[in-house]
């Protein structure tokens, strides 16, 4: 592993998700492009721009740290110059729009198979970072209600191995930089080529240590980052509960067994019959006084 300082992260980053999510929007704002929100921007299906740009951040060395940003159009029309730019890609933007739900759940149908498919020597475990876009939505009272619920954002983020998760608005960041999410961003960006850069495994999603803020250090929570605070705080263990003492067992008395009467043997009665006065009687040669016979009989 190379020391610190020689470290270079030149990067290239190339950012996917479907047309008209508003990948180039979020681009432009990171490039300091400015963009008139006076009206809606008109949609130009982007063929390619690639941005060359880098940030100082106070966790990483100065020196060689320019990151080459790659905007690539999202319609079928353009897959296969598309692909071609996939090879060497340091870390990957995938991009969904929050109020539209199948732009979600392309990142995992479409967008992740398709750059860990591709090239000759395609990686099937690629540097993710996913972006959530027109985060601005969440807190408009016509379009809140076509939002994606965040944990729904948060669960394909797991699914497909994003290091990160981050909703940005374009159009808050000309307004209110600090609630936009392009600063952490930004940040995200630069600490994850550096992680890659000094050649550290990729980071899982529950792994947030490789993350150090810069220029989003005083920025306000997301709607995202409440939600995790939230989570973190339900997950408090709570007391186990008293032990209640078990009941005393009641041990029962075994039941007494009758006595079984005596057996008459009769064979020893009349074998031995018991000595009456008749008996001796008739053991003398004497007549029973009852008429019966000499013998024992019942």
């Amino acid at each position: 592993m190379l020391p610190e300082d020689d470290i270079d992260i030149c990067s290239k980053i190339i950012i996917v998700g479907d047309g008209a999510v508003g990948k180039t929007c979020v681009i432009s704002c990171m490039t300091n492009n400015t963009i008139d929100w006076e009206r809606d921007p008109d949609y130009e299906p982007t063929v390619f721009n690639n941005y060359m740009t880098n940030w100082d951040h106070p966790s990483i060395p100065a020196g060689n740290r320019s990151m080459e940003i790659w905007d690539t159009a999202g319609q079928e029309s353009f897959q296969q110059l598309r692909c071609m730019s996939y090879p060497d890609t340091k870390v990957f933007f995938m991009a969904y729009d929050v109020s539209n739900r199948a732009s979600l759940s392309n990142v995992y149908t479409k967008w992740e198979p398709e750059i860990a498919g591709y090239g000759p020597d395609p990686d099937p475990n690629p540097w993710v970072i996913l972006i959530g876009t027109k985060a601005d939505f969440r807190n408009d009272k016509e379009r809140k209600d076509d939002c994606i619920p965040l944990e729904e954002c948060e669960a394909v983020a797991k699914k497909i191995g994003a290091s990160m998760w981050i909703e940005t608005s374009a159009k808050t960041n000309a307004t209110f930089p600090k609630q936009s999410g392009i600063a952490k961003l930004q940040d995200a960006l630069m600490c994850l080529a550096y992680h890659r850069a000094k050649g550290h495994p990729r980071p899982n999603y529950d792994d947030q240590s490789w993350f150090k803020p810069g220029l989003s250090a005083s920025d306000e929570p997301s709607a995202a980052e409440k939600m995790a605070e939230e989570k973190k705080e339900s997950k408090v263990v709570a007391p186990p509960p008293a032990k209640v003492a078990a009941p005393a067992k009641v041990v029962e008395a075994p039941e007494k067994k009758a006595e079984a009467e005596p057996r008459v043997d009769l064979n020893k009665i009349r074998a031995d019959p018991p000595q009456t006065d008749t008996n001796i009687g008739n053991k003398s040669g004497g007549e029973d006084p009852r008429g019966l016979c000499n013998c024992w009989c019942f």
